[in-house]
């Protein structure tokens, strides 16, 4: 589901598809791990697999709490470029007491 994140919250943001070589490489990397390790080969059931993930990818990204933890993420990443695990879930908490304190005053 990770692979499928980004391109998934680019589409949400943009509106459209961002058309990059990074995910059709990992689209295939993914799809040759299917086929080999859970499908026996079955290109088909691998894909059907893949497009499932993708799916639920989308709708846990649509989410209210997901996407306003994405949305922290991404903030705190444009002011810098990387942040670790402890920096990140402080940005994640910050961003659901947030939300849910906007909740209430509805």
């Amino acid at each position: 589901m990770t692979v499928f994140a980004g391109v998934e919250a680019e589409h949400i943001v943009t509106g459209r598809r961002p058309n990059t070589v990074a995910g059709d490489t990992d689209r295939k990397t993914l799809i040759n791990l299917a086929t080999e390790r859970n499908y026996d080969g079955d290109i088909k059931a691998a894909e059907l697999y893949l497009k499932w993930l993708q799916y639920r990818t989308r709708k846990l990204l649509e989410s209210p709490m997901v996407w306003c933890a994405v949305k922290a993420l991404a903030r705190a990443l444009l002011d810098k470029k990387t942040i670790r695990y402890k920096e990140a879930e402080t940005v994640i908490q910050k961003a659901y007491r947030d939300l849910f304190e906007a909740q209430k005053r509805r």
